[in-house]
């Protein structure tokens, strides 16, 4: 503890120079790194946003990806989701199925406790407060080891 109080005061007599917020400014490079031209700029700007992403990318996977046992499927535009975004491919079947867009509190159920199986005998709608009750029933009675959600 010393030893950095120490330091601390030998840099303090070395600089004692401070700007308004009380940071040293003798002996520190402010503001004078390196600046681009706009055409510099420009050229940085297209390669972080276009340079392989999406379709282009050597790790493209069809934008499908798998989270806790469950499909996403990449979307463009899902009710209000910021663009490019993951959706369970259930939830966009039983969408489809039902002509809108399922509530917050709605919740796919299945059946069967497997994720991937979107059948529509498969699948059930029901509020979050069920389903919850509906798992830990099924736990309670033994039926089944299935995961909580979906």
């Amino acid at each position: 503890m010393k030893l950095c109080l120490l330091k601390m005061k030998r840099m303090d007599n070395r600089n004692t120079e401070r700007d308004p917020f009380g940071r040293f400014i003798n002996g520190h490079a402010i503001n004078t790194g390196k600046r681009h031209t706009q055409e510099t700029k420009d050229k940085i700007s297209i390669s972080k946003t276009g340079k392989n992403r999406g379709e282009e990318s050597h790790s493209w996977k069809g934008g499908v990806s798998y989270n806790k046992g469950r499909k996403l499927v990449l979307v463009s535009n899902h009710h209000g989701r910021k663009q490019g975004s993951h959706v369970c491919e259930y939830r966009l079947i039983v969408e489809r199925i039902l002509g809108r867009g399922l509530k917050r509190s709605e919740v796919v159920h299945h059946i069967n406790g497997d994720t991937l199986d979107n059948r529509n005998k498969n699948m059930m709608i029901c509020t979050n407060s069920y389903h919850s009750w509906l798992h830990h029933e099924m736990r309670r009675q033994g039926i089944g080891t299935l995961k909580l959600g979906g």
